[in-house]
């Protein structure tokens, strides 16, 4: 079974952890540097990947599918928060797939650190990446005109049902955001603060830098010599 959809709920210890790296604990969490920082977002940080977090993560039986389907950690989790004030809402916000790397298959989780109904939200459309809208999207990708993404953002959601990624603080959800389109839904006024992790069957851009907190030696269980690039 590959990884298409699903939610975990009550993730109350890893929730914990991310919003401590959130608010400001450097053991967990650090600022990303200027020349990759997102301007939109209010916060941006990078986790450090450490036995405690690998630990909350082999909880997940996510993870288990991922290492039977042959997934990596593409680099590390982010924490995000963003406030929408009704101006620039990021390229984000039209209908996109991530696999413009050559690999189809990335997995995206995204971890809400608050309540998030009726907010600031993720729309994924569950369909195969062989449909119209799949070439649409990849035609118009070259033009860069707002105007088409708007129509077919229209055009997507008259025609499927879009699954909102919205739900109680501590519930987890994944999808495969290299098959399914999917887009920020802002409004105004309103937070959106996640943990977010991509996992994908190309290379990982982590590197022995990014492992250096990692004890090999006391990883809670095999499957992470396979999910993490370890030598």
């Amino acid at each position: 079974m590959d990884l298409l959809f699903g939610k975990y709920s009550g993730l109350f210890e890893l929730g914990d952890y991310c919003r401590s790296g959130m608010v400001g604990n450097k053991e967990i969490a650090y600022d990303v540097n200027d020349d990759h920082k997102n301007n939109i977002w209010e916060k941006h940080k990078k986790m450090f990947i450490t036995n405690k977090l690998i630990s909350l993560f082999d909880k997940l039986p996510c993870f288990d599918m991922a290492e039977l389907n042959g997934y990596k950690l593409r680099e590390e989790p982010t924490l995000i928060k963003w406030t929408y004030d009704g101006g620039k809402k990021g390229a984000a916000s039209h209908y996109h797939h991530d696999a413009w790397d050559g690999v189809g298959d990335q997995v995206s989780l995204m971890l809400l650190l608050e309540e998030n109904v009726g907010q600031t939200h993720m729309r994924i459309i569950q369909s195969g990446r062989k449909t119209f809208f799949h070439f649409l999207y990849e035609r118009i990708s070259f033009c860069k005109l707002n105007y088409l993404f708007a129509i077919n953002d229209l055009l997507i959601e008259a025609f499927y049902n879009p699954t909102n990624l919205e739900g109680e603080k501590d519930d987890l959800f994944f999808f495969n955001a290299g098959l399914q389109l999917h887009k920020a839904f802002p409004v105004k006024g309103t937070t959106r603060s996640i943990m977010h992790l991509n996992l994908t069957k190309g290379d990982s851009r982590l590197n022995m830098l990014d492992l250096q907190k990692i004890d090999k030696e006391t990883l809670p269980s095999s499957k992470w010599q396979k999910l993490l690039p370890i030598t």
